[in-house]
């Protein structure tokens, strides 16, 4: 594709704010270049890359052939944000990525374990592992990000030992 000039119809009267738009959708295709992967010959792109947020989503955490991945990353800082309902809440930002996770009671309760400290001031520099789980939500079972730590929780996965079927019951 070709432009011309600034690639503008001489009739458009807010040259500048057009040239703001086109700008943005030049952005748009070349991040959409980064992201297409092809499949069967055919460009693909999931929706959290068409319509990129700045929070991190169950789905980020999933590789290209959609298998769910566990990510290591350290706590830049703890920011304050507002809902579009006006509620404000707390998100975690990471040194690895620009998206910020936002904090819900499970999560911030899981890096108050892991870090030892219940005061989200004295978080930044804490190691913690990302993954993806399924909770319920409002009756649906969705997927979610759920925080441990490296290495996963002590006794995480641990078999039952095993009994004694021989052994005397006390009681």
């Amino acid at each position: 594709m070709t432009i011309i000039g600034d690639g503008l119809d001489p009739n458009v009267k807010d040259r500048d704010g057009a040239k703001m738009i086109a700008a943005r959708l030049a952005g748009l295709f070349k991040r959409s270049e980064r992201f297409s992967r092809t499949v069967g010959g055919v460009s693909t792109m999931r929706k959290n890359e068409v319509f990129p947020s700045k929070y991190m989503k169950a789905e980020d955490l999933l590789d290209d052939s959609g298998n769910p991945m566990v990510k290591v990353f350290t706590i830049k800082d703890v920011v304050e944000i507002e809902y579009p309902d006006s509620k404000t809440g707390r998100a975690l930002e990471f040194e690895q990525s620009s998206k910020q996770l936002g904090l819900n009671v499970t999560n911030w309760d899981a890096v108050c374990e892991i870090s030892g400290k219940d005061d989200d001031s004295n978080w930044s520099g804490v190691s913690v592992e990302l993954f993806r789980t399924r909770v319920e939500f409002r009756g649906k079972n969705v997927p979610a990000i759920r925080i441990r730590p490296v290495g996963g929780w002590e006794n995480e996965g641990a078999q039952p030992k095993e009994e004694n079927p021989k052994a005397e019951v006390p009681f």
